[in-house]
């Protein structure tokens, strides 16, 4: 590969379709966004994976090169063995001495060490803090306390957290422009309970401070950048944007449209990066969102203590560890076959008045982890009771608890998009993959060709 040939930066800008951005551009038609389409052409993409479609599946699918027929990636933390048979793009373009940078993309962890990646923040749904270089371990910590004290609803900061905030912001991890709107932020939350809603806006501002340190620093050939601000935007406002009946609700309309201003100040700093430093630049977004038919209950069910429900349905708590998930997953991870078994065979005492069970198997568990979700059932919503083998139980007792959320507007679909920023011949290499939609299969393989990578066998050219 030539030394002078352009790297690429991949944004991944999770699930949003073709509709929110030509509406953005609507409202803002000065926006970075409308300048890049404006010189590119913005490209319907369509993820071909089976069963329901999740960004932990649909991104694997864009890292690898195969649906999740043959990757089999189904839930967030799951056993990773076949990345020996179908590796990450990252780990093949590292094993042909490509420089790589990887920051926060769905799936990473465990981060890969070699000398041709210089930088590696896994995703926040990691088991632990383990990054690389030591700066960014360090705001890993500070990312994933976070994210698990806010993974269903905005709960109230513990102090530790104020300390560490203050201790990035005293070795220039986070700059004093993003420390002002985090203090702004949380100041209005104080004063209106409402602004709880957007704190979620603050985790892309602070990871970005250090990913453009880490990108300008290091300079690998290819690197990755994830955002999930946009989709919990679409998921819980789509319809005060897009509905006409619903859009007097302006907060939460501009809640979204705001989520999506950040979205394009990040792009705005890596044009200029792009145009400093020799990149071209991919955003795409692995699936999309599109109006639910049927709008979510806004109160839900959560679990708040896994040790009180392994004694509710009587295993030994010592025997279970609850790793990272989205709500309303849950992922437990068994010390032994016979462990896995029993709380396999356990959680059917979980159930509501009606007999219908409240803890339900997703998949097959891979390994020694079991993904299980937490379902808010109409007989549960309207009675509030949890029965274990027919007796009543008090919700909080068997290690659950009741929350008001904002209701569900939005949901995944497999239709996505992509457009590029950089040389005309870079460009083309999209335009050439695109019939009716690009399959999110070949957007791998386009890379690896642009870097002058042999392709493994199972991908499609």
């Amino acid at each position: 590969m030539s030394s002078e040939k352009k790297g690429i930066i991949l944004y991944e800008l999770n699930e949003v379709p073709r509709a929110l951005i030509e509406k953005y551009i609507q409202l803002r038609p000065n926006s970075t966004i409308a300048e890049i389409l404006n010189h590119s052409n913005l490209f319907d993409t369509f993820t071909h994976d089976v069963g329901e479609l999740h960004p932990w599946t649909t991104w694997p699918t864009i890292h690898r090169g195969v649906n999740n027929n043959l990757h089999n990636i189904q839930f967030i933390n799951q056993e990773l063995k076949i990345n020996n048979k179908y590796p990450p793009i990252w780990d093949i373009l590292q094993k042909n001495e490509i420089s790589v940078g990887v920051y926060g993309s769905l799936q990473s962890y465990p981060p890969i060490k070699s000398e041709f990646i210089k930088f590696f923040l896994p995703d926040t749904f990691s088991p632990d803090s383990d990054a690389f270089p030591e700066q960014l371990e360090q705001f890993q910590r500070f990312n994933l306390a976070i994210c698990k004290d806010n993974k269903a609803v905005s709960n109230p900061i513990k102090p530790i957290l104020y300390l560490e905030f203050l201790s990035l912001l005293a070795k220039n991890l986070i700059s004093l422009k993003s420390c002002f709107k985090t203090i702004k932020h949380i100041t209005s939350e104080i004063y209106s309970s409402k602004y709880k809603s957007r704190r979620s806006l603050l985790q892309p501002v602070l990871n970005f401070d250090l990913y453009i340190k880490q990108l300008v620093k290091y300079q690998p050939k290819f690197t990755t950048y994830f955002t999930n601000h946009v989709a919990g935007m679409m998921h819980r406002y789509w319809i005060y944007l897009f509905n006409e009946k619903s859009n007097k609700n302006i907060f939460n309309k501009n809640s979204l449209i705001k989520s999506m201003d950040i979205a394009d100040k990040q792009l705005k700093k890596l044009l200029e990066v792009s145009k400093s430093h020799n990149y071209n630049i991919i955003v795409t977004t692995s699936m999309g969102q599109k109006s639910r038919n049927n709008i979510s209950p806004n109160l839900d069910i959560c679990l708040s203590s896994l040790s009180k429900l392994c004694k509710t349905i009587g295993i030994n708590p010592i025997n279970y560890c609850e790793l990272p998930a989205m709500q309303p997953d849950i992922c437990i991870k068994c010390s032994t076959k016979e462990a896995l078994t029993s709380l396999r065979n356990n959680i059917r005492k979980i159930r509501d008045t009606k007999n219908n069970n409240i803890l339900v198997e997703r998949y097959e568990p891979i390994d020694l982890n079991l993904n299980i979700s937490v379902i808010m059932t109409s007989n549960f919503y309207q009675d509030q009771i949890i029965m274990v083998d027919g007796a009543e139980k008090e919700v909080e007792d068997t290690g659950f608890k009741l929350f008001n959320r904002d209701p569900g507007t939005a949901y995944h679909c497999p239709e996505g998009l992509l457009f590029t920023f950089g040389d005309e011949t870079f460009n083309k290499m999209f335009q050439s993959l695109n019939n009716s939609a690009i399959d999110t299969t070949k957007i791998a393989p386009t890379i690896l060709k642009y870097f002058e990578v042999k392709l493994p066998s199972y991908m499609k050219s």
